[in-house]
């Protein structure tokens, strides 16, 4: 069986490689139930970066999803939807009713989804899942080539849509 916390840090870090970012580690810790994974930021601007954030966050909880896991208890996932709604204040601060905030979360969750419906993204995910599961931690070369052969040739083009 699959460590959930290991389909969360799965979920991020197959979403960083599809955006084109390289991998430093990943890591659960499953006494504690919690993980990391150690994102290789290149330098880009701050709209694009937090753009980025957004669909590595947001990854977390969809993967959970694509494995049929209830992500209503899930810890980490709050920590991830708290630092979404943070950075969707920083980007629409001026959105008193929270509409825009709202659409535009809306529209990201919509796009990471369609992203692991798809079963290369669900593999990697898996195959990541099971290692990590097996041993708690990864490193970045090798955690980016087991993502790589499954997403070869669906690297994102337009990586700051949205």
């Amino acid at each position: 069986m699959l460590a959930r916390e290991a389909i969360h840090e799965a979920g991020h870090a197959v979403m960083a490689r599809w955006l084109g970012l390289g991998l430093k580690m990943v890591r659960i810790y499953q006494f504690e139930v919690s993980g990391r994974t150690c994102v290789l930021w290149p330098d880009t601007e701050a709209g694009d970066r937090r753009k980025m954030d957004l669909k590595i966050l947001a990854a977390a909880r969809t993967c959970l999803e694509s494995f049929g896991i209830d992500t209503c208890h899930d810890e980490g996932g709050f920590r991830d939807e708290a630092q979404i709604l943070t950075i969707l204040h920083e980007m629409f601060p001026d959105d008193e009713d929270g509409q825009a905030r709202d659409d535009y979360d809306a529209k990201l969750h919509c796009e990471v989804a369609r992203l692991f419906e798809q079963p290369n993204f669900h593999a990697a995910a898996r195959d990541l899942a099971e290692i990590l599961t097996r041993t708690s931690e990864i490193d970045g070369p090798q955690a980016e080539g087991l993502i790589d052969r499954h997403l070869r040739g669906t690297f994102c083009n337009e990586r700051y849509a949205l």
